[in-house]
């Protein structure tokens, strides 16, 4: 019921409506993060929650992820790139936060660099909805996000102590 002009009754520009969605989608992918981080005591459990809420904040908004990747919304405006750059930085940290705090814990193993991890995290969501985005919706990120959750948190969790002969992983000499 809204027609398309009724938008400029609000913003004065096409780079004023980008701008307040790309501000939009920052604010939101913090609030996440925060609500993530607010319940529960296992950090692992927090971070799966976050992959869950960020999955579920993409599928409810589907034009995201070509909004937020697209060289039209960023060409010739180097400060809307240094923005969604600066909001995307901060969701990082927050993630890199979880999994420092999972390393105090004992859940992840803090031999592994945190800023890795919360990049290898933000991975389990950014390819996924770019092969959305390539294959026109049909691919399912929602049918592969719990198995690649699982090898997340398995590769993040500490190392097993080796031990010769029946243990899970080969003694080293």
């Amino acid at each position: 019921g809204l027609v398309p002009s009724a938008i400029y009754r609000h913003f004065r520009s096409k780079d004023e409506v980008v701008d307040a969605a790309l501000a939009l989608v920052g604010e939101r992918l913090l609030a996440l993060v925060a609500a993530a981080s607010a319940g529960g005591d296992d950090p692992l459990e927090r971070l799966r929650r976050l992959l869950f809420l960020h999955a579920g904040f993409i599928g409810e908004n589907r034009a995201i992820p070509r909004v937020v990747l697209s060289g039209e919304v960023f060409g010739g405006h180097p400060e809307r790139r240094a923005r969604v750059y600066g909001f995307v930085q901060t969701y990082l940290a927050g993630v890199a936060r979880l999994v420092r705090e999972g390393q105090e814990t004992g859940s992840i193993d803090p031999d592994l660099d945190a800023d890795v991890l919360s990049l290898c995290f933000l991975g389990l969501l950014q390819a996924p909805a770019i092969l959305w985005q390539l294959s026109g919706g049909a691919f399912d990120p929602s049918r592969h996000l719990p198995q690649a959750w699982e090898v997340f948190a398995r590769g993040a969790a500490p190392a097993r102590p080796r031990t010769r002969g029946g243990g899970s992983k080969p003694s080293v000499r």
